[in-house]
């Protein structure tokens, strides 16, 4: 990772040097893409053939959201006029929303979630709402008249989402109690009919 980060590091840096705006997003939009890959070929690639279940993997998984949203963000800054920032911030929520859809349902390294944690269910309800919200905003593309009220909007709903992803993120890293989910229901219907089995012979 240093080794494939360090010269666009470098990049960046220079960008700072020299106070161009549209070059300081694109060099540092090139650092994000830099450690997404590095996560995605660490995190989800090399788990591909097996499913973690343990919560410190599924919050690796689910803190990546916040770095991906903010990648977003940035390509959208740059994406009028922009045929390169476009084509990143699509695949950027292509990919938002293939984790966002393993950490509920499965896939890419990541156990399905259990329906016994009915408080990550409901959290993952809000992160969707907020993004559906934010991702309709990106449709809408700034002109030169109104870029300062546009942007502000979406950076609005942009903490938003972070802030709903970061609960996210702490609500992922406890335990399942899988006991109480998948096997709990299975034991008491059998429990049931035993009871009534044992009533009919009485």
């Amino acid at each position: 990772l240093v080794v494939n980060l360090l010269p666009a590091v470098d990049a960046f840096h220079e960008a700072l040097e020299g106070e161009d705006l549209e070059t300081i997003f694109n060099e540092s939009s090139a650092v994000l893409r830099q450690v997404d890959d590095f996560l995605e070929i660490f995190f989800v690639e090399g788990a591909a053939e097996a499913v973690h279940s343990a919560p410190l993997y599924r919050m690796q998984v689910a803190s990546r959201q916040i770095m991906l949203v903010q990648s977003i963000f940035r390509d959208y800054v740059l994406v009028s006029g922009n045929a390169s920032a476009q084509t990143s911030m699509s695949e950027t929520i292509a990919n938002f929303e293939a984790v966002h859809r393993a950490l509920r349902e499965g896939g890419q390294g990541v156990a399905k979630l259990s329906l016994v944690r009915q408080d990550v269910v409901k959290q993952w309800d809000r992160i969707s709402a907020v993004w559906g919200a934010f991702r309709q905003q990106l449709l809408v593309i700034p002109t030169l008249s109104d870029r300062a009220t546009v942007l502000g909007s979406v950076q609005e709903t942009l903490n938003s989402l972070v802030a709903e992803l970061e609960v996210g993120v702490q609500l992922f890293g406890i335990q399942d109690e899988e006991m109480k989910g998948e096997y709990m229901w299975p034991i008491i219907a059998y429990s049931g009919f035993v009871v009534v089995m044992l009533g009919c012979i009485c």
